[in-house]
């Protein structure tokens, strides 16, 4: 518009006035755009942007782990879902994940489909995730960086390891992985011991 106006009025033509009020019709639009805009933001989007976001850790206890197929839909979930942890199989069979809240029990509901003689959650710990930003602590390798994305965010506060680890039969070296991360108390849960 300001291109086609210098033209018609030709070059050293006082024409401020009229670039002014261009300006001012301009701003108006746009800001009845931005005013549409709010009215036709989603809110499903607001959720979730809102939602409080927490890493959960749960333990599984079941009476055993023995099939094939179970096993295969124990990892393959826990890498659809994201969740890292450990588990074992034999008797019993003991599973511990840890991820997303949501993605963790979407893990125990897929799981519990699978026919189980015995299948309790015996144990969880949840922590809360500052979903704005993460800054590391220090000593951390990636101290200074500034980590933005939840996935950043629940990779920063992993204490097992991710993909899930398979223990075998081990429940000893189970016992060992939940003790390196600190969740002694979340391990003493799958005897009852609370």
């Amino acid at each position: 518009r300001a291109d086609s106006l210098i033209q018609s009025e030709g070059i050293g033509t006082c024409i401020a006035f009229q670039l002014l009020q261009m300006f001012t019709e301009l701003m108006a639009e746009f800001e009845e755009q931005g005013k549409h805009d709010e009215c036709n933001s989603d809110p499903q989007l607001e959720q979730e942007q809102n939602k409080v976001r927490e890493v959960s850790r749960i333990l599984i206890w079941t009476h055993h782990i023995m099939s094939g197929k179970k096993k295969e839909e124990i990892t393959t979930n826990a890498s659809f879902l994201n969740l890292g942890g450990v588990w074992k199989d034999g008797f019993p069979g003991i599973i511990v994940v840890e991820g997303l809240k949501e993605d963790a029990w979407e893990f125990v509901r897929r799981i519990q489909r699978l026919r189980w003689q015995h299948l309790v959650v015996r144990g969880e710990q949840n922590d809360l995730l500052d979903s704005q930003l993460c800054i590391p602590e220090a000593g951390d390798k990636n101290k200074g960086d500034i980590l933005v994305g939840i996935g950043d965010i629940v990779n920063s506060v992993r204490v097992l390891p991710m993909p899930l680890e398979h223990c075998g039969a081990d429940m000893s070296l189970l016992a060992t992985r939940c003790k390196a991360a600190g969740l002694e108390d979340l391990f003493r849960t799958s005897m009852k011991m609370y």
